[in-house]
């Protein structure tokens, strides 16, 4: 199923991939490496950069399973062009920094949990398992909210390095509704209006 989509995309030769919710445990070297091998094989031979998050909670069922993720690949003339990969240590998104011929772009791939609450997530939800990570920051965190937060904190930090963000994601949220501190939020306080 993987090499075939993979097969897909070639066709129509990108220079950007990003998947969200990939539902993989990056942390076992086997499941990165074995992607990274496939997906070289099929884009053969084209210059290829792979960068993956997930949340690095060992999962009860201790299998490659790990709700949540993300991966971002890009290809052709862009793995020579990207100074800096950055995975964020919850598995929440990558940040991957290309220079453009006058800036920096930082493109950040995203993948923030369902909205659920402690007595509602499942065991090995990926919100159960950042809530646990979270916990020794603040009992009662928000894993969605500390998702928002921290993705501020880093483009703003980007502006003051001249990064201009692009942001990808499933942000499980409607953009048309106010959620709270969400996904507007992000847009308002990094003065972003461009939404597609």
């Amino acid at each position: 199923m993987f090499m075939s989509s993979m097969e897909s995309f070639q066709k129509y030769s990108p220079d950007v991939l990003l998947l969200c919710e990939t539902n993989v445990d990056w942390y076992v070297k086997e499941n990165s490496y074995l992607t990274k091998l496939r997906m070289q094989a099929v884009w053969s031979p084209i210059p290829i950069k792979t960068v993956m998050s997930s949340c690095p909670w060992e999962n009860s069922r201790r299998t490659s399973y790990q709700p949540g993720g993300v991966m971002s690949s890009f290809f052709n003339h862009m793995p020579s062009r990207i100074k800096k990969n950055i995975n964020d240590k919850y598995g929440r998104f990558t940040k991957t920094i290309i220079q453009a011929k006058k800036r920096l772009i930082s493109i950040y791939n995203v993948y923030r949990p369902n909205v659920m609450t402690l007595g509602s997530a499942g065991i090995d939800t990926v919100w159960m398992q950042q809530w646990r990570l979270l916990r020794e920051i603040d009992e009662k965190i928000d894993p969605r909210k500390k998702c928002i937060e921290d993705l501020i904190t880093s483009i703003q930090h980007g502006y003051e390095n001249n990064e201009f963000p692009i942001v990808f994601g499933d942000f499980n949220e409607d953009l048309l509704k106010d959620s709270g501190f969400g996904i507007k939020n992000l847009l308002q306080l990094c003065s972003m209006d461009q939404v597609y």
